[in-house]
């Protein structure tokens, strides 16, 4: 019975980290094109909008994010 048990448990535990890498990958998308949508604001205004926290927040939590920023 543990041995049936363990592979429940490794094939939730790789699912999980599937849906972590597919929400990821959204993500980053996401951000990319609020990226563009600033760039674009900029280039119309000459004046770069805020980014707004939960963004902030996110980018701070994750380095990679960080050449998103300009």
């Amino acid at each position: 019975m543990g041995f049936l048990s363990n592979i429940r448990n490794n094939i939730q535990i790789a699912k999980r980290k599937k849906a972590s890498q597919i929400n990821g990958k959204h993500l980053k998308g996401l951000l990319k094109k609020f990226k563009e949508e600033r760039d674009r604001i900029e280039n119309e205004t000459g004046i770069r909008p805020q980014i707004d926290d939960t963004t902030q927040m996110f980018m701070q939590k994750n380095p990679k994010c960080m050449d998103l920023r300009r």
